[in-house]
């Protein structure tokens, strides 16, 4: 289940006594597992890049939302609790994503 990520046309597959023919084995027997995990070296940077960019922009609705909308007379933003659990708690983990970032390059 992809959660949202229509583009990402994820499957799940199973290979079951599958014999390769020499000649169509791409690299080392045994090798897959590992060369299939380094993949994740390369992809992980801009997967966190993402991740950190719609953490922010909701982030940003959220608060653009709760300065703009009204009940019972205050806006959501004026509720201490809504403002304490809207801004600081979120932010933090933001900014630490941000300063994260670079190690997952690594």
């Amino acid at each position: 289940w992809n959660m949202g990520q229509k583009a990402s046309d994820t499957r799940g597959i199973t290979f079951e006594d599958v014999r390769v023919p020499a000649e169509n084995v791409l690299g080392v027997e045994g090798m897959g597992f590992k060369i299939a995990m380094g993949a994740f070296d390369k992809t992980r940077p801009p997967v966190a890049a993402g991740a950190t960019g719609l953490a922010q922009r909701a982030l940003d609705e959220a608060t653009k939302y709760s300065l703009e909308r009204k009940t019972m007379g205050k806006y959501i933003a004026e509720e201490w609790n809504m403002g304490q659990r809207a801004s600081d708690t979120p932010l933090i983990f933001i900014e630490m994503y941000k300063l994260l970032l670079p190690a997952s390059a690594t």
